[in-house]
């Protein structure tokens, strides 16, 4: 279904399950099941309108059918208004093991097994790198911490393109076809459905992530290190009309991120703390900064939208502005 879609792209796929093997009927179904949840996620944007339905035909067997008057021609009746109806939530099926690029390293050994049969060291590289990759940005959306997300797009070991998840995508699908054409009678053993149906998610979900990032111009390039101006956020983030988060389901963090803006920048600015240079967050905030803690608070950084104090710094422009960066997150 993947291979035909990239190479002739459809609005209504038919799933024909008048075999009646049970089997054979089942499988098709859930796999129409998978293929339209990945177009979803990667459809936050709401561009397309793909459906899916399920097909069956009446009976053929001796005596059925119409003849309509025809040359001995029968006439069978096919019904075809059962569509299929998932959800594109947007979460991430697998958990990492650690805090590090290697967070999902036993899941893509596993996966790199399932789809050739064996380990494949090159394979688990890619599938381990593109899983990191988006769960940072799924993390960072998931927690409200637009700083980050422009921190993420702005740096080459963290960003990713839309092509670079197809490609990917293309190449497990092609190994897996040959794997099982190996065997026409017979499935392989250790081929794990579950892991495979969540490696699909968590792509489609990568596809999706980016488009919006890239559709609303958050994603623009790779730069050394972002200034962000606090204007961008409140329209991409915190206003209800335009937030990104409306895509993914998130509403809830608008009002939150909405409330953090106001104490951390907007009535610091109406008291004149914020000037031309660029100063630590705490410096800000604090009548008495500690001078010597300079540690990452993680509690801070997800209690406080990202605006943790020891890695923000703010500075206004000459036009009023208020800019914002972070360093040293990851």
């Amino acid at each position: 279904m993947i291979e035909r879609y990239k190479n002739e792209p459809f609005d209504e796929m038919y799933l024909d399950i008048s075999s009646g093997h049970n089997i054979y009927t089942y499988a098709l179904v859930e796999a129409g099941r998978l293929f339209l949840t990945l177009m979803k996620l990667e459809d936050f944007l709401k561009e397309k309108d793909i459906k899916v339905f399920i097909a069956i035909s009446e009976p053929i067997t001796a005596g059925s059918g119409q003849d309509k008057n025809s040359q001995d021609k029968k006439y069978y009746k096919i019904f075809k208004d059962f569509q299929l109806d998932v959800k594109g939530f947007f979460y991430f099926p697998e958990k990492p093991q650690e805090n590090s690029e290697n967070a999902f390293s036993k899941y893509a050994n596993k996966l790199s097994e399932t789809i050739k049969g064996k380990e494949d060291r090159e394979l688990k590289r890619k599938i381990m790198n593109m899983l990191y990759k988006t769960y940072l940005f799924y993390s960072a959306l998931r927690n409200n911490l637009p700083l980050v997300v422009y921190y993420l797009c702005t740096l080459e070991e963290y960003r990713y393109t839309e092509n670079d998840v197809k490609n990917l995508l293309e190449e497990i699908v092609n190994l897996l076809k040959r794997r099982l054409d190996e065997n026409l009678k017979e499935s392989p053993t250790d081929l794990n459905f579950e892991d495979l149906r969540k490696l699909f998610i968590i792509l489609g979900l990568a596809i999706g992530i980016i488009r919006v990032l890239e559709k609303r111009e958050i994603c623009k390039g790779i730069k050394e290190e972002v200034e962000v101006n606090l204007k961008d956020i409140r329209r991409l983030f915190a206003e209800e009309e335009s937030s990104i988060y409306g895509y993914f389901g998130l509403k809830t963090n608008v009002p939150y991120l909405h409330q953090e803006i106001r104490n951390n920048f907007t009535e610091k600015d109406e008291k004149n703390l914020i000037t031309n240079e660029w100063k630590l967050l705490k410096y800000i905030l604090e009548e008495k900064p500690n001078e010597k803690d300079t540690q990452i608070h993680p509690r801070n950084v997800l209690a406080h939208c990202g605006f943790e104090r020891n890695i923000t710094e703010v500075r206004k422009t000459d036009d009023g502005d208020i800019l914002n960066k972070i360093y040293e997150l990851l």
